[in-house]
């Protein structure tokens, strides 16, 4: 035999209310099949059967409140003797009353909800025809709603507190929104939810938007071409790399200058990513064992330095390569980016554009990114992560001085780089955008 309960779904839930029975006494139920729907203080949820069998006695009526852990019910084999509790079972939950069968306390009176709260019950009920639950009429007094409004419950002609409640939760919480940001009274909407509730399509239906609000589906499409590659390789990196991520903030003040200076010169526009993969390109020959690839058996060395440019697309990523990008002058260096930029993004791009690269730098500091972990793009070593420009307050000389800062992060293969090393190279990459004369070199 298994007893069915008011269940507890919340620490704060003292009580619960049995909408109705979707199985009556008698009806075979299934193990897992709805037998009630039973509203909480926050959702209307279905109590399912714990186990196969017919329900042998529904304890409470529809409409009912009931405390949290009550029975309300048993399922079992037919026959079977139910426990001696359900006489306690039902004397727990709410019976209406009539309007003059209960009379509040002063001490039990409400402060501020109604203006004559000396005599509370003949003000919400002055005919003896009205019947309602004790715990209804608290409800409707402290929220001061004449009970004569509410509407009574079918079955019963009675108004029980999920009644008040409903009354005073007239539209969901969508609803409610949309109404707001429309300017519309949602109390003119006409509801179509349960109970008469308000829904968001009300709304919409009110002021002829209903059209103009797109339907959403479920859909699923097949991860294929440059999203499958991309998937790939970012999961055998990720299987096979033990990556490590170092950041160091660089203070660009002086590079937002230099750059500004340079923009204004007629015919020339230099980007602050154009100065970012100058400063590796410079760093890479200071450190060259950065400037490698690895089959996880070998390393080998490369002695030119190809820089990728990670740039997105609206179906993906692709890194087309500058070559030897240490040799080139900054002005070069942004020349080329653009074009390899405008080819990538066109679709004009053959394979000798995305091969060869020995570094890769890529920058999400437009979206506004502080920091981030970049995965390797193998068989490379190591991959430069560049984010926001942010204002800062800093110490220059003993003064107090307003600064431009930005995070760089470097991910490096731990199988083959250790931390010192790649520190050193970070700082390098540093210390070249804090001294930017060099880029111009």
């Amino acid at each position: 035999m298994f007893e069915i309960v008011m269940p507890k779904a919340g620490m704060a839930m003292e009580e619960g209310t049995l909408i109705r029975w979707l199985k009556k006494e008698g009806d075979s139920v299934k193990k897992g099949e709805a037998i009630a729907e039973i509203e909480t203080d926050k959702v209307i949820i279905e109590e399912e059967a714990p186990g196969d069998g017919v329900m042998l006695k529904t304890l409470v009526e529809e409409g009912a409140v009931v405390p949290v852990v009550t029975p309300i019910a048993y399922i079992g084999q037919p026959g079977e003797q139910i426990p001696e509790v359900s006489a306690q079972a039902e004397a727990k939950q709410e019976q209406p009353v009539k309007a003059d069968d209960v009379q509040i306390a002063p001490a039990q009176q409400p402060e501020g909800i109604i203006a004559q709260a000396q005599q509370p019950e003949r003000i919400i009920a002055q005919t003896d025809e009205v019947r309602a639950t004790p715990l209804a009429r608290r409800i409707a007094r402290e929220a001061g709603v004449d009970i004569l409004s509410v509407p009574k419950d079918t079955d019963t002609n009675a108004v029980y507190a999920a009644q008040v409640k409903r009354g005073q939760n007239s539209a969901t919480p969508l609803a409610k929104r949309a109404a707001q940001s429309m300017g519309v009274d949602i109390g003119s909407a006409k509801g179509s939810g349960y109970f008469g509730k308000v829904t968001q399509t009300d709304v919409l239906a009110l002021v002829g938007a209903a059209k103009q609000v797109p339907e959403r589906k479920d859909r699923t499409e097949k991860v294929s071409g440059m999203r499958k590659v991309i998937s790939q390789r970012m999961s055998k990196a990720n299987l096979e790399v033990p990556p490590v991520t170092l950041t160091a903030e660089a203070d660009v003040t002086g590079l937002l200058a230099l750059r500004k200076s340079i923009n204004d010169i007629e015919g020339i526009k230099v980007s602050v990513n154009d100065m970012i993969i100058k400063a590796a390109a410079l760093a890479l020959v200071k450190y060259p064992e950065i400037n490698a690839h690895t089959d996880g058996d070998n390393i080998h060395y490369k002695k030119d330095i190809n820089i990728g440019m990670a740039v997105g697309m609206d179906n993906g990523l692709i890194v087309p390569v500058l070559r030897s990008a240490d040799e080139m002058h900054l002005f070069e260096v942004s020349q080329e980016t653009k074009a390899l930029s405008e080819n990538a993004r066109s679709g004009n791009v053959d394979l000798d554009m995305l091969q060869g690269g020995t570094f890769t730098v890529t920058n999400i500091g437009m979206y506004h990114i502080k920091n981030f972990t970049p995965i390797i793009n193998q068989p490379e070593l190591a991959i430069l992560g560049v984010c926001t420009i942010e204002d800062k307050i800093g110490i220059l000389d003993g003064s107090v001085v307003a600064r431009k800062t930005m995070n760089l992060c470097l991910t490096y293969d731990h199988r083959i780089l250790d931390g010192v090393i790649s520190a050193k190279f970070l700082n390098a990459i540093k210390e070249v955008l804090e001294s930017p004369a060099q880029l111009m070199l």
